[in-house]
């Protein structure tokens, strides 16, 4: 339910049930609901919500709380007929065109979505979540360049949360925009300064712009805030490496591998500094588990052979070189 709860999520959050002028009756009603669908209580929620529309069978509001509710617990269906009603109950709403491209997509009905969407931010152009959800659309359809546009719409809103910010600072990254990915991140964290994983982004990004000691200052906070973060110490550890800290590289490659049981950068970069320290009998343990997460890889078998060497086991170091030549005809047969 993480998806659903995600791109439903916002209903609730931005639910204000005075912004409508009903009977008072219907008003505490939805007011009650929009407390205990805050609170996480889903079933008291659609209870509350489906009294509101046995007093007001056409209140547009309630239709599209409760189908935005059904939505985040997975019954598309009966979420689908409620947000319909509110759409067309009410056509002014941006919100319920929203909500429908969010079943839409959940379905997989992606051409809908994305019309519902923009539907969405052409009745209302400050709509933060129809920005939010399209741009999460488009980036998971791979058109990244305009999921930026959408995402870049979203974040110059007025109360655009962090994660606003943050999904726009990823994209651009990726993207290699690292100058604005890096304001896109400090944005973000200068309305959520506790976000560990934001921290590290940000100094992966300064990392490129050769910003070398902001990046650690980075990397450093990210592992106050989480020490259990193994990106950040596969990046600290990188970089400490880079400055000649060598003690304290290994020590974070160490703890990156541990945290990060599948990485395979972890344990090659750390085998790699051991066996420059005639550390050999340690690097080829990190080696031995490197050929284990890649089994078909040349490089791992020619690092391994390498490894083998360095330990005087010279017959084993000349079988992986073979099987090295075996899956890549370009690598050498010696060392």
């Amino acid at each position: 339910m993480g998806f659903l709860n995600r791109i439903f999520g916002h209903a609730a959050a931005d639910g204000d049930a005075s912004s409508s002028p009903d009977d008072a009756e219907v008003v505490d009603e939805i007011r009650r609901g929009l407390e205990q669908h805050q609170a996480g209580d889903l079933k008291a929620a659609e209870g509350a919500y489906r009294s509101a529309l046995d007093q007001a069978p056409d209140h547009a509001y309630a239709h599209y709380l409760l189908g935005s509710l059904l939505g985040e617990s997975g019954r598309l269906d009966e979420a689908l007929t409620h947000l319909e009603q509110a759409a067309r109950l009410d056509p002014s709403a941006g919100a319920a065109r929203s909500g429908l491209g969010n079943v839409y997509r959940a379905q997989g009905r992606f051409e809908e979505a994305e019309a519902a969407y923009r539907d969405a931010i052409a009745i209302d152009a400050d709509t933060i979540n129809a920005h939010r959800n399209l741009g999460d659309l488009l980036h998971f359809q791979g058109r990244i360049d305009e999921a930026i546009e959408c995402f870049t719409g979203a974040a110059s809103l007025a109360g655009a949360d962090a994660d606003v910010h943050f999904l726009l600072a990823d994209l651009l990254s990726a993207r290699g925009r690292y100058q604005e990915a890096s304001a896109c991140y400090r944005a973000g964290l200068s309305i959520s300064p506790r976000v560990a994983a934001a921290h590290n982004n940000l100094g992966a990004s300064l990392r490129h712009l050769s910003r070398d000691q902001e990046a650690l200052a980075c990397f450093e906070e990210a592992l106050r805030l989480d020490p259990k973060l193994g990106d950040a110490h596969a990046n600290m550890a990188d970089l400490l490496h880079l400055q000649g800290s060598v003690d304290k590289a290994i020590a974070h490659y160490r703890a990156a591998a541990e945290l990060q049981r599948d990485s395979v950068h972890c344990r090659r970069s750390l085998g790699q500094l051991l066996l420059a320290e005639n550390r050999s009998d340690e690097a080829l343990q990190l080696f031995r588990e490197v050929l284990t997460l890649e089994p078909e890889s040349a490089r791992s078998q020619w690092e391994l052979g390498n490894a083998l060497v360095a330990s005087g086991r010279v017959d084993e170091a000349i079988e992986r070189f073979r099987q090295a030549a075996r899956l890549d005809p370009r690598t050498p047969t010696c060392w």
